[in-house]
């Protein structure tokens, strides 16, 4: 009886500590990646009360009724319009568990020791969802059932289908993008990113003009453009600076650099699986993204959801199961850029 008692305990323990810690866990994962970071503090990551799949409705249309009356008893056109549409994401759901054997609870046996070690394997499972979270956001050619990822929504040629939508077929539905090939200066440089971001920002969209509002570069593409403006005025956003992830501003742009950031080179991305790997010469690339048309939906009853501790019948162990079921979503990719192939020993 006791020890059944004592095993009841230690599940109670484990699993209260372990919830008690979630919204620090939550915080934590998604605020240190970068593009996760961006979306929430633009308020656009929202939760979503499950359903087969995500359904973002679009418009992408004129309305040809608006016509000049060039007399009092002009008619009004009153054909009907059919502009709204639907694209679809699907539900990605990514998990890992926090162990913690029967050998490790006698070996650090205590309520305090025991807390101490649920306390770093729980470091230890999120820096491993931050690093997988921040690798899908930025994987090239995203597999099925994996999330949508950036450069995938946001190609090299605005090629693709995103969200049941083939570009091919439907043009408005392609991204923005411009070559940098012989970009050598940073002159020449800024200049293709003006014209990336004034492609981005082109008509009219919900009362105003729509722009991109984040930058995300490879570390050599933010260094560029950082030495580009070491001797004028620079503006900073001091949060994203101080959390690591870049900071300047370009236009009405936060810049931010990733070392997932894919390179690119000869028009094609290529993966970074190892940040430390060297990125290139000519292999810079900057996505200009808009959070009006960008958001990381996710399921309410799975966001970083942390399961009891159980012990597994053929296991001296304890698991609790940590999950979360979402995508990112595009709504208009049309307002999304890529500038690449960038020089990063371009000079003055």
């Amino acid at each position: 009886m006791a020890v059944a008692s004592l095993t009841y305990n230690f599940d109670s323990l484990l699993s209260t500590t372990l919830m008690n810690y979630r919204p620090t866990l939550v915080d934590n994962i998604l605020n240190a990646c970068p593009v996760i970071y961006w979306l929430r503090s633009k308020g656009k990551t929202r939760e979503e009360d499950g359903g087969e799949r995500l359904v973002i409705p679009l418009s992408y249309g004129k309305n040809t009724t608006i016509k000049t009356l060039t007399s009092g008893y002009s008619p009004v056109d009153t054909t009907p319009q059919d502009n709204i549409t639907s694209c679809y994401y699907t539900w990605c759901q990514i998990a890992g568990s926090i162990t913690i054997s029967h050998k490790e609870l006698r070996q650090n046996s205590g309520k305090h020791k025991i807390i101490n070690l649920l306390d770093a394997k729980t470091k230890d499972a999120e820096m491993s969802f931050i690093e997988i979270l921040n690798k899908k956001a930025w994987a090239v050619s995203a597999a099925t059932g994996e999330p949508q990822s950036i450069p995938d929504g946001v190609s090299i040629d605005g090629s693709g289908t995103i969200g049941g939508i083939n570009s091919s077929t439907y043009a408005w539905w392609a991204n923005q993008y411009t070559a940098s090939t012989s970009d050598s200066t940073w002159a020449k440089i800024m200049a293709g990113m003006a014209s990336t971001y004034n492609k981005c920002s082109k008509g009219g969209d919900g009362g105003g003009r729509s722009f991109p509002d984040a930058i995300f570069c490879t570390r050599r593409a933010y260094e560029v453009y950082e030495t580009a403006c070491r001797d004028k005025v620079r503006l900073y956003d001091d949060k994203v600076a101080d959390l690591g992830f870049g900071g300047l501003r370009f236009k009405g742009a936060t810049m931010y650099w990733d070392e997932y950031t894919p390179v690119s080179s000869s028009s094609a991305y290529t993966a970074r699986t190892d940040p430390d790997a060297a990125e290139g010469d000519d292999a810079g690339t900057m996505f200009f993204l808009n959070s009006k048309h960008t958001e990381m939906v996710i399921d309410k009853g799975s966001n970083m959801k942390i399961e009891p501790f159980i012990t597994p019948e053929n296991q001296l162990a304890k698991v609790a199961i940590i999950h979360i079921m979402y995508n990112i979503c595009f709504s208009n990719r049309r307002k999304q850029g890529a500038y690449y192939d960038i020089n990063t020993t371009a000079s003055s």
